[in-house]
């Protein structure tokens, strides 16, 4: 295997760390210096070396996966070229599969070990701006997901939700955009089967509190009650429905948050949209609610706030599928 050794590499981030790289050399400084602007590593030769080599000794995802101290979802994006191994975890990969480090590292057999040094600091100094963009990424999501449970306390207590709200929804669906595509300019992840259950999810429970919100204001104006209740109880009738809906699409966003945070998925997909839409619904609806003056002016609050949200949602949705389609073509092409 040969001999693993400590190198200070200070270039990292701005600041010194250590990593362990292969190093048989005592003047392997100076190479590296020299050959740092090299990228040599390929996940998917690196994907199905390990996965042949997996094959070859008969142990399947899990099992490899409990040797090494990873889990078998690990073991699969490595396999299929989604990511690489983290630096730490190269060394019992080698040992459990007999391969070289080397080899695992650039993707290819009979590489020189001078080559591997090159590609350890690059794909360490890689993984720790990957970890780094990862802690930001997940430290703006909890921060989003407190200020939308924040607002909707606000929302349904009865505090003032002024046509702010609208600005800020349209600022909200821009930043969705521009992740999205970001997220999905280098490679496209299509929709899993959780995805596709958000979507739906989220869509009926749309349904139910826009329909339901016109379905009992109508019946209203027509002094027909909800239910036959007293009309004092359809205010609190109409807010407990628009809290479940809004509990469930918070819900949505948490779960899948905390599934993205443990796998290689992008942060935002088409999914996020209706949830977020919902959400904002809920909010404005409420807040109609506790302004309640008279039945036709609320029936047009209703209109107007409902066609601005799902057209401001639309807009942000057609164009980020606009450009999802394009990448999508690119990559296939």
């Amino acid at each position: 295997m040969g001999i693993w050794r400590k190198v200070e590499f200070v270039e990292f981030v701005g600041f010194s760390s250590q990593w362990i790289v292969f190093c048989p050399y005592a003047k392997y400084d100076g190479f590296i210096k020299s050959r740092e602007g090299a990228n040599l590593m390929n996940k998917e030769k690196t994907g199905k070396m390990i996965r042949q080599a997996r094959i070859d000794k008969g142990y399947t995802q899990g099992e490899l996966g409990d040797m090494i101290g990873v889990s078998n979802k690990a073991i699969s994006r490595w396999e299929n070229g989604e990511t690489f191994p983290d630096i730490g975890v190269i060394e019992p990969v080698a040992q459990m599969l007999e391969l070289r480090i080397q080899d695992i590292i650039t993707g290819t057999k009979d590489s020189d070990q001078d080559t591997a040094i090159t590609e350890v600091v690059r794909v360490a100094k890689m993984q720790g701006k990957e970890k780094m963009r990862k802690l930001v990424e997940n430290g703006v999501a909890i921060v989003i997901l407190c200020y939308l449970l924040f607002k909707g306390g606000l929302a349904f207590r009865g505090n003032a939700i002024d046509s702010m709200t609208y600005v800020e929804l349209a600022v909200v669906l821009i930043l969705l955009a521009a992740k999205c595509i970001m997220d999905h300019r280098t490679k496209v992840v299509e929709f899993d089967r959780f995805r596709k259950w958000i979507i739906t999810i989220s869509i009926v429970t749309g349904i139910y509190m826009i329909a339901g919100m016109f379905i009992n204001t109508i019946m209203v104006s027509r002094g027909q009650m909800p239910f036959h209740m007293q009309p004092s109880s359809v205010g609190w009738y109409l807010e407990g429905r628009l809290i479940v809906v809004f509990v469930i699409n918070l819900v949505i966003l948490v779960v899948d948050f905390v599934r993205r945070t443990r796998c290689a998925a992008p942060m935002v997909h088409m999914g996020t949209y209706p949830v977020v839409a919902n959400i904002y619904l809920t909010y404005v609806y409420s807040d109609m609610l506790h302004r309640l003056d008279c039945m036709e002016l609320f029936m047009n609050r209703l209109v107007v706030g409902t066609l601005i949200v799902l057209g401001l949602t639309a807009l942000s949705f057609i164009i980020c599928a606009k450009t999802y389609d394009s990448l999508k073509k690119k990559q296939n092409a």
